[in-house]
């Protein structure tokens, strides 16, 4: 690496290292204003409170759980919306081509404007696996920060839909954060009154005083809420796909339709779905679907490895789930059969 591009990189590093403190920070400094200017108490001595008085509150724990998802979701809101306008002002276009999924989420791609065709992986949200030959080898544009390694953001990530989509989820749980944390700092407020008066010691009625100086009820403050989020959500929903080229080059002569070949399996992972808890219920249960995803890797005729990946039924496959695992931990390969799209399966072996 050249002393530009070391500098170049180094100053992605710290950019980068920059935009995730203010990351962090955004959703704390919004609650501590919250806190200081409607209670008078800065949000070190809500944390410190309840740091010492946790194991005297009833249903802390609930609260606790509410309160740690709706800043996870925070930050992913806040890091897209960042993530968004950082590449917006300055990045670095890649056309990277596909090479499938290597586990869950997690796909191959390589720049084939890179000489050296150095595999590049990255977490892919949109897709779990590839099911098919013919999504190999297609191109994607793809940003990234400058001098910074890696896939990147998808470049449809820029489009005006997706940019006002992340504003819209930075403000509606932003809004939903401050609701579930008014609750503690109210607990912790009242524990340690000082000169400011509120109406009521009831958690939500004071958080009524407070939504009355913006002209808010708290079913509007909980209906604007609730339309923030379906807002984002249609947005989220409308933003197009990012644009996907037609297979780069041709696949290997021996992968035909209704062919048999072989892969080395190289993950095996439970399907999960949702199930209703009861018939009436609008409550669901994370539960095994009695199938499994298995992956593949290919690499005969292929410059790369490639990854394509099948679905058993346990039902069906019930005699080959040990075999799949003796090769997985032996890398050994397995005879598969591919269908008129260039899916593969695993034969059934009968009794």
């Amino acid at each position: 690496m050249d002393h530009d591009s070391l500098i170049t990189s180094e100053m992605s590093e710290i950019f980068t290292y920059s935009r995730s403190i203010i990351i962090l920070l955004f959703p704390f400094v919004v609650l501590h204003y919250y806190s200081a200017h409607y209670y008078h108490l800065p949000l070190w001595s809500v944390v410190k409170w309840w740091g010492l008085n946790i194991t005297k509150v009833n249903n802390a724990f609930p609260l606790f759980l509410g309160l740690f998802f709706t800043l996870l979701v925070n930050y992913l809101s806040v890091s897209g919306l960042v993530n968004i306008l950082s590449l917006s002002i300055s990045s670095e276009q890649q056309d990277l081509v596909y090479l499938g999924h290597m586990n869950e989420n997690k796909a191959a791609y390589y720049d084939n404007d890179d000489l050296s065709k150095q595999v590049i992986t990255g977490y892919d949200t949109e897709k779990v696996y590839n099911f098919s030959f013919n999504d190999l080898y297609r191109s994607q544009t793809f940003l990234k920060d400058e001098g910074s390694e890696g896939v990147g953001t998808k470049a449809n990530r820029l489009h005006i839909l997706s940019f006002v989509s992340s504003i819209i989820g930075v403000i509606a749980f932003t809004l939903t954060t401050i609701i579930i944390f008014n609750v503690f700092i109210h607990t912790a407020y009242t524990a340690n009154p000082t000169d400011v008066i509120l109406p009521t010691k009831d958690a939500l009625s004071s958080f009524d005083t407070i939504a009355l100086n913006f002209n808010f009820t708290r079913g509007g403050y909980f209906l604007l809420m609730g339309g923030l989020i379906l807002t984002w959500l249609g947005f989220s929903m409308a933003t197009p796909k990012n644009n996907i080229s037609e297979p780069l080059f041709n696949l290997p002569a021996y992968i035909t339709t209704n062919k048999t070949i072989t892969g080395i399996p190289n993950e095996i992972h439970i399907r999960y779905v949702k199930e209703r808890r009861t018939t009436d219920s609008n409550s669901y249960d994370t539960v095994d679907s009695g199938e499994r995803y298995v992956n593949f890797e290919f690499t005969k005729g292929f410059n790369h490895t490639v990854y394509v990946t099948t679905l058993i039924d346990l039902d069906t496959h019930a005699n080959q789930l040990e075999e799949i695992n003796r090769n997985i931990s032996s890398n050994n390969a397995m005879t598969l059969s591919l269908d008129k799209d260039l899916h593969i399966s695993i034969p059934i072996i009968s009794n």
